[in-house]
C-alpha cells in the first residue's frame, strides 16, 4: 500500500483500518495538532481524568502499584524542591494546627467539614488561614490564581 501522506509504498500492517496515511505519518499528524492546540487538549485530558470513571480507576489502580507510589514520590519532592516557600508555610500551618494555636474551621463556602484546607491568601503571613473545602479550595485557585508569595 502507498501512504497518500508520505508516498511510500508499506505493508498493509503499517497502516490502521481503512486509512490510507501510514501510522508514522498518522502518529506525527496527531502529534503536530496536539501542540498546536495545545491549551485546548490539556482541559480535555483535565476534564476526561475528573469525569471519566474508567480513567479514574485506571489511575487508581496504578497508583497502588511500585512503580505508581514511585511516581508519586518523585512528584511530591520535585513539588517542594520547586515551592520552597509554600512548604516552609504549610508545615508551619500544620505545626501550629497540632499544637492547638489555631484549629481547622468548617469550609467558609460551604460549611462542609471534610476535607478542609488551610488556604493561604499571603504566604508570608502563614498562620493567616482560610479555610475552605477541597472543591471551593481548587475553585478559588482556578479564579483567582496562585496566593502571594514574597
Amino acid at each position: 500500500m502507498k501512504c497518500n501522506k508520505c508516498d511510500k509504498e508499506k505493508n498493509k500492517i503499517d497502516f490502521y483500518a481503512k486509512d490510507k496515511t501510514c501510522k508514522d505519518c498518522r502518529k506525527e499528524m496527531v502529534r503536530i495538532n496536539r501542540e498546536k492546540n495545545a491549551e485546548y487538549y490539556r482541559k480535555y485530558d483535565k476534564d476526561r481524568f475528573k469525569n471519566d470513571p474508567m480513567v479514574s480507576a485506571r489511575h487508581k489502580r496504578y497508583q497502588k502499584t511500585e512503580s505508581g507510589k514511585a511516581s508519586v514520590i518523585k512528584s511530591k519532592k520535585k513539588w517542594q524542591e520547586q515551592n520552597p516557600v509554600k512548604r516552609a508555610v504549610h508545615v508551619i500551618t500544620g505545626n501550629a494546627i497540632r499544637s492547638g494555636r489555631i484549629s481547622k474551621e468548617p469550609c467558609e463556602v460551604c460549611g462542609s467539614k471534610s476535607r478542609i484546607h488551610a488556604h493561604h491568601d499571603d504566604y508570608s503571613k502563614p498562620l493567616e488561614v482560610r479555610w475552605l473545602c477541597a472543591k471551593h479550595h481548587q475553585e478559588w485557585h482556578d479564579i483567582n490564581g496562585e496566593g502571594l508569595i514574597l
